[in-house]
């Protein structure tokens, strides 16, 4: 894989892995899945797996950038950035 593939992928995937977590709350939201456990249960796990990967891909994508596209970088970054705390907050929120 060249640097310009690892840096597309890295900027991609955090996008993909917040909506996957997001969907995910969404799914266990509205049909009250594992709503009685005494602990976390799959979901609970399933969500922090998405949004503990999302930190070394947002590493990577920081790295692998280049000079000349400082712009598009920041950019990406913030909505990367977004993302994860949009899902953190729809967590807090719901008081799951």
């Amino acid at each position: 894989m060249t640097r310009t593939q690892i840096h597309s992928v890295s900027g991609i995937g955090p996008l993909v892995l917040s909506g996957v977590a997001l969907a995910l709350l969404t799914i266990v939201l509205g049909t009250g899945w594992e709503r009685n456990l005494n602990d976390e249960g799959t979901a609970a796990h399933l969500f922090q797996i998405c949004v503990a990967l999302q930190i070394p891909l947002i590493a990577v994508f920081a790295l692998t950038s280049t000079s000349g596209e400082k712009a598009a970088t920041a950019r990406m970054l913030a909505l990367q950035c977004a993302a994860l705390v949009f899902c953190l907050a729809m967590v807090f929120v719901s008081g799951l």
